[in-house]
């Protein structure tokens, strides 16, 4: 037997933490008798490969891609570093690793990789494809989806481009099992066509099966057309949402409402609502491997809007219609009289009354955000509610109470009469309003976050009191001037909304959350504190990026917004939330309105909220500095899945 050698292959200093390790494989394997052989591990974040051939063996650690991409970009460089040091072009992105100390994110180069903003992902969460559905939002919040809604004919598959001659509203691989054995995939994808009528709703949906190995001179793969379902005459009804698939490719989900048409001045006002309606389809493969589609249209259950809705119970005198300021109703009497001895009595009474007149409005909108469907299959159902109730009163309770002991002897002469007791007297009058607006985001009727954006409060007290006690020969002394206090409360608590990322399938929403107390005049500097909000799988993170004063707020706080992809998840117990409320930093010029508002009368915090989620292990707010190249202090902007 030689020498034995070792042959190393390490990406850099936190690579070689691992060396020791990978040696005690090699020992280990040499002294099970194997003298040909490759072994690969992976470890904290990194790939170890081991391979033995007779006396040689080759360790190779080096970092393993994370599956995400992100920009790394800074206010300095919005549009992401696109250039290296010799001024030519290159791609700006770079994939997402965790290095070995499991302590953050490391890339040293840019990749040639590219992808869209929405995906799919199968059951197994091995394949993943992205594209670009034409809305900002995995999700059309509102307005109709229709053919010309901007959706790319683009597919990318493991940072490939695939091109296709259709725009592309959906993408799937769909697999199904072959009766010999194994399982036959095939990439499909969905486009919405108009129609060849005149109505608002007048379109089709089309699924195409797509060979992304089989191209014309253009670089489009070949498509074939495999099913075409057209929305049915009768009520107009139009598609509302891209169309979505599960995660073995076999169902595909999408939304239709109803078109009503209201004149409004000289033209005419399209409105899309209630009924709503689920067009679900079933894809399925034929003996000789084509493939065919079914489609169920169904009318979609939904959380129906609570119109307004009023209120008003009092309590008032029974010989009153209605409840005014005096008019009460005894809410109990009690009394005592009874002789101590020949000479003495005793007489007391404690009783109470009150009064008042409540109204309460109550009213509840619903927007319907998306319906989805999970890799598993699941139908996932996004609803955002806003319930608002007002109360407004006029209300009083009075307390009285006496008692004293009467003494008098008329044997004698003079006669001796004589009071000893105490007496006491309330009354407290209440009028004001209270006033509350929650909104909700639900998905299958469970809620995902709930903020009160109103909470206001106004009230106005007013008690009279008197009381006092005497020990005196008849007559019995009136009673003191009443003591008048009024107090008076007002309190305002407002929030603003707005949603920046939403995807139903892993939980996972990003939110802006503007607070104040006073409505802002544009003149004078009002408190003011702005919070990023995010959450996905269960686990909530903030960070507030701003709290003191400002003159107006920052414009479109109470809009939804998708600058860009804030959350990416792959497969359960792993998701990466970078978030940041700046414009598309990888657009240019970087839109950093929102920063530059608060910073004329603040210093906001620039930073995105960043948590990382893998292995079991959080990591929170984690350190949003990495290397790229010779230039450091970038951070990390939007997020997007291979």
């Amino acid at each position: 037997m030689g020498t034995n050698r070792e042959h190393l292959l390490l990406g850099g200093a936190e690579e070689a933490k691992l060396l020791p390790w990978a040696r005690g494989r090699v020992r280990a394997l040499r002294a099970a008798g194997f003298r040909h052989i490759t072994q690969r591990y992976e470890i904290l974040g990194l790939l170890v490969r081991v391979t033995i051939a007779e006396d040689d063996a080759w360790i190779e650690i080096k970092g393993g891609a994370w599956e995400y991409l992100t920009w790394p970009t800074s206010l300095e460089h919005g549009v992401g570093v696109d250039k290296n040091e010799q001024g030519e072009e290159i791609s700006p992105l770079c994939a997402l690793t965790l290095n070995a100390s499991d302590k953050g994110l490391r890339r040293k180069e840019n990749v040639d990789l590219l992808a869209g903003p929405h995906d799919w992902i199968s059951d197994d969460h091995k394949d993943v494809l992205t594209y670009d559905h034409g809305n900002g939002f995995r999700y059309a919040i509102s307005g109709a989806q229709n053919a010309t809604s901007g959706a790319k004919a683009e597919i990318f598959r493991n940072g490939t481009r695939i091109k296709v001659a259709h725009e592309v509203c959906g993408c799937a691989i769909f697999k199904a099992s072959l009766p010999q054995g194994g399982t036959a995939k095939s990439m499909v994808h969905a486009s919405y066509e108009e129609g060849g009528g005149e109505t608002y709703g007048d379109q089709q949906v089309v699924l195409y099966r797509v060979d992304p190995e089989e191209k014309d001179d253009a670089g489009v793969s070949r498509s074939e057309e495999f099913a075409r379902w057209a929305v049915p005459a009768g009520p107009e009804l139009t598609i509302t949402q891209p169309i979505f698939f599960d995660g073995k490719g076999k169902r595909c989900i999408t939304m239709l409402e109803t078109v009503t048409r209201e004149p409004v001045g000289g033209g005419v006002a399209i409105r899309l609502g209630a009924p709503r309606y689920a067009l679900r389809g079933t894809l399925s493969r034929n003996s000789d491997g084509s493939l065919h589609a079914e489609f169920e249209l169904s009318l979609l259950a939904t959380t129906p809007d609570q119109p307004l809705e009023r209120v008003n119970v009092q309590r008032h005198n029974p010989s009153d219609q209605n409840y005014f300021r005096g008019s009460t109703a005894t809410d109990f009497s009690e009394s005592e009289n009874y002789r101590i001895d020949e000479f003495t009595t005793f007489s007391s009474l404690n009783g109470g009354a009150s009064g008042y007149s409540r109204t309460t409005m109550t009213e509840s909108s619903v927007q319907i955000i998306g319906l989805d469907l999970a890799p598993d299959g699941t139908e996932l159902l996004i609803e955002r509610i806003r319930s608002s109730e007002s109360r407004s009163y006029a209300e009083e309770v009075e307390r009285s109470q006496f008692q004293y002991t009467h003494y008098i002897n008329d044997k004698v002469f003079p006669i001796v009469e004589h009071f000893t007791g105490s007496s006491s007297f309330s009354n407290t009058y209440s009028t004001g309003a209270t006033t509350s607006v929650t909104e909700t985001i639900t998905v299958n009727g469970q809620p995902l976050m709930s903020l009160e954006l109103v909470n206001d409060l106004s009230d106005v007290t007013q008690k009279r009191e008197w009381s006092y006690s005497y020990s005196e020969a008849f007559p019995i002394p009136d009673p003191p001037p009443a003591t008048v206090t009024t107090t008076q409360t007002e309190t305002t608590r407002r929030r603003t909304l707005s949603i920046r990322d939403i995807d139903a399938r892993w939980e996972s929403l990003a939110t802006v959350v503007g607070e104040y107390e006073q409505p802002f005049n544009g003149t004078e500097l009002r408190p003011y504190s702005v919070r990023l909000h995010a959450r996905c799988q269960g686990q909530e993170f903030d960070r507030v990026i701003f709290a003191g004063q400002v003159l107006l707020p920052p414009l479109g706080m109470s809009l939804d917004q998708m600058l860009y992809r804030s959350i990416a998840v792959r497969r359960s117990k792993e998701f990466v939330i970078c978030f940041s409320p700046a414009g598309a930093a990888h657009q240019h010029p970087p839109m950093s309105a929102l920063y530059d508002r608060l910073a004329e009368t603040g210093t906001p915090d620039r930073n995105p909220l960043l948590a990382i989620r893998r292995k079991g292990k959080t990591i929170t707010p984690g350190p949003d500095k990495f290397t790229l190249g010779e230039e450091a202090g970038f951070r990390l902007d939007p997020v997007h899945l291979l």
